[in-house]
């Protein structure tokens, strides 16, 4: 199925999630601050993020590779750390910039791509635009996202690609061009050379999971079979890939840790889980709270509780209306062909069989080359 092209309202939609993050970073981020320094709050982002960034740039200005950090205790590596993103492109910013005015523009940059990326993976999958915009703007202003972005700019910069990642997935397994692959390798790749593995690894897991979901829904159906192998391939070429980009950080990154005391097997479970998980009472007082600039599960209360309504919505699932379309489809093919006949539902109107399988077919075969 060819991907449908985005419209003057989903760019109109796209310009207004940028300007919300703009105005909700100045009202709910900037404004409200009245310490610029917390131990406990923003003690990475003041003793470890903003120096190392702002001495990386500065080497780099001077065409020094910044391998070393001889400033650190007795020295120690500083490319092979991968938290400063040093091989992040996005990162480039503090070049040109002044290291306060480049974090900034880089975390909102980050803030308000994830909206825009959310909207167009929903919009891909056929959500209408009040819902595309709705999940824009409850991933965008959820608390990690927003949280992250006081206290540890490599993590946002990492959960702001996951939806591009899905996205480049959707087009690839609805027949997109091949530039999605590198769409796919960017979604993958980026948020691990941004700094943060941890929000990498569980971006990788999603991203992975739904390719397989889709490989699986391709396999199932008679019109996407067709296409399995060139879905399948290109799926395992934008891995690929994204595994070839994060070479020059990941293989030093490995290295590195196999010295240190995080290495792999390196901590006992019960190490792990001193603090404990957190409990019950805990989840909802964060998800409900309404300080989303300091509640990392954040997610709001109308979000929790239009969630559901999706579910209870079948006019308003992508399966449903596709095999409405596809049911109108088919009898406009009908009386063209009648020898269709039982292929595509209902030859009388007192006929209630239906096929969703060959309703697809026939969806197919009226689609736009």
């Amino acid at each position: 199925m060819r991907a449908s092209r985005p419209t003057r309202g989903d760019t109109a939609i796209a310009i207004a999630l940028v300007l919300a993050g703009i105005v909700v970073w100045k009202l709910r981020m900037l404004d409200p601050a009245s310490v610029a320094y917390r131990p406990l709050g923003n003690a990475d982002f003041y003793l470890q993020i903003y120096p190392m960034a702002h001495r990386a740039a500065d080497w780099l200005r001077h065409g020094v590779l910044p391998l070393w950090n001889p400033y650190q205790f007795a020295g120690h590596p500083f490319l092979a750390t991968g938290i400063y993103g040093v091989a992040y492109p996005p990162n480039a910013a503090y070049l040109f910039l002044p290291t306060r005015l480049a974090m900034e523009v880089t975390m909102v940059a980050h803030l308000v791509a994830a909206g825009v990326f959310t909207y167009w993976y929903c919009r891909a999958i056929e959500l209408d635009r009040a819902g595309a915009t709705a999940a824009a703007l409850t991933y965008m202003l959820s608390g990690f996202l927003m949280l992250e972005g006081s206290w540890f700019p490599p993590a946002i910069a990492a959960a702001a690609w996951l939806p591009l990642a899905l996205l480049a997935v959707e087009r690839i397994a609805a027949g997109g061009s091949v530039a999605w692959v590198a769409a796919l390798a960017a979604g993958l790749a980026l948020p691990f050379l941004a700094g943060w593995p941890q929000t990498w690894i569980y971006a990788l897991y999603a991203t992975a999971l739904y390719a397989l979901a889709r490989i699986v829904v391709a396999a199932s159906d008679r019109v996407e079979r067709a296409h399995l192998a060139r879905t399948t391939l290109l799926l395992g070429c934008g891995f690929a890939a994204a595994l070839g980009l994060i070479a020059v950080q990941l293989l030093p990154s490995l290295e590195l840790q196999r010295l240190g005391p995080r290495q792999a097997g390196a901590l006992s479970a019960r190490q792990i889980t001193v603090i404990g998980p957190p409990s019950a009472d805990s989840l909802m007082s964060g998800m409900l709270g309404g300080n989303m600039g300091t509640r990392q599960w954040y997610l709001g209360i109308a979000p929790l509780l239009m969630a559901p309504l999706a579910l209870l919505s079948p006019a308003g699932t992508r399966p449903c209306r596709g095999i409405r379309r596809a049911r109108g489809l088919c009898r406009r093919r009908r009386r063209r062909d009648p020898s269709l006949g039982g292929l595509c539902g209902p030859s009388r109107p007192d006929d209630v069989s239906f096929s969703p399988r060959a309703s697809s077919r026939c969806t197919h075969s009226l689609a736009p080359r």
